[in-house]
């Protein structure tokens, strides 16, 4: 339903449903809606799979994701402090 309400052509992916100002999430571009495909490049099937990739990353790390965002796909790279 997300999908098609946000026309998709898949349901890969994580959907950001919301940022919180003055995060790590919103300081990088994060935005509500956005769709995220990769994390390091691998490929996010849903948000468990998003969590868990997240949290295989060594503490300090940048994490490389790939966000589709309305037709567009553009990378963010964010660091967790």
């Amino acid at each position: 339903e997300i999908a098609r309400a946000l026309s998709l052509k898949d349901t890969n992916g994580a959907v950001v449903t919301q940022v919180e100002p003055g995060s790590v999430a919103a300081n990088a571009g994060i935005q509500q809606g956005d769709v995220i495909r990769q994390v390091n490049k691998k490929h996010v099937k849903d948000a468990k799979s998003l969590i868990q990739t997240i949290e295989e990353t060594k503490s300090g790390d940048s994490i490389l994701l790939l966000i589709q965002r309305g037709e567009n796909s553009i990378f963010i790279t964010v660091t967790p402090k």
